[in-house]
């Protein structure tokens, strides 16, 4: 395809089978929030890029436009990993198959993940309420609101645990390119144990950034709303590289071979 096409990236290699000189690799030791708002727009097809995630954006009402993106996202965190002067991937239409394939993965496993989470976090809120009902049935009514606000808070720290094991299963399935690859308890285990704090901060940073985010596109006459999330998926695939980056600098082991 010509590259004269103004909805086409420049042509690079391809990354999907990455393998970095490990003394060369040089992780990052905490998010750097400057960098993952201007990496993004680097690129001297940044313009493109974030037409194609408005696509994905549509794309993504029927399921396919998440999958590309897992994909894609997938390939932009394996590239800036390890330094932050690497180059930053554009999309590329002719690799559509392999976001594809790649984003795949992960997708299977949110979505046992999320049939799992409502076992997790169904359960206990199902007994709750049914224990919160039957002292409420004639009952000391402080009873029945401390069963029902103990109910509430095991159910939201469960989602919040469960939310977190699933992250470091289909990070490690996205960056391994491999189903099973989720299943890798070691891996698992340890970007769980490394992690709760940075993961903590950087959701209250996306919390902090979508908000403000929103504002400016309603400031524009809502047409930057419409920004707003391709945007943000942009900012999200930086986020990747440097949470995976962060948790090899801490000795967790790497998701994509190191030699």
């Amino acid at each position: 395809m010509s590259s004269e096409n103004p909805y086409y990236a420049s042509e690079q290699p391809p990354v999907a089978s990455p393998v970095f000189d490990s003394e060369a690799f040089q992780p990052i030791h905490e998010l750097d929030f400057g960098r993952m708002i201007k990496s993004p727009f680097q690129s001297p097809n940044w313009l493109v890029n974030l037409f194609w995630m408005f696509i994905v954006e549509i794309l993504a009402l029927f399921v396919v436009g998440n999958i590309v993106y897992l994909g894609y996202a997938g390939e932009v965190a394996i590239a800036r990993s390890g330094g932050r002067t690497r180059n930053w991937p554009d999309f590329q239409l002719d690799r559509l198959t392999e976001y594809l394939l790649r984003g795949l993965w992960p997708f299977l496993w949110q979505m046992i993940g999320f049939a799992a989470m409502s076992i997790v976090v169904g359960v206990p809120i199902s007994i709750g309420a049914v224990a919160t009902a039957a002292l409420a049935d004639g009952g000391p009514p402080f009873f029945a609101i401390l069963s029902g606000v103990t109910t509430g808070a095991i159910g939201f720290l469960a989602m919040i645990a469960a939310s977190y094991v699933l992250f470091a299963v289909t990070l490690k399935s996205l960056l391994a390119n491999d189903f099973m690859a989720g299943m890798d308890l070691v891996f698992v285990k340890s970007f769980c144990v490394n992690m709760v704090f940075t993961m903590l901060l950087a959701v209250l940073y996306f919390l902090i950034i979508s908000t403000v985010a929103t504002l400016l596109g309603a400031l524009l006459c809502f047409v930057g709303l419409f920004l707003v999330s391709p945007i943000l998926r942009l900012i999200t695939c930086d986020f990747l590289a440097q949470i995976h980056d962060i948790h090899l600098s801490r000795g967790g082991p790497s998701a994509f071979p190191l030699i």
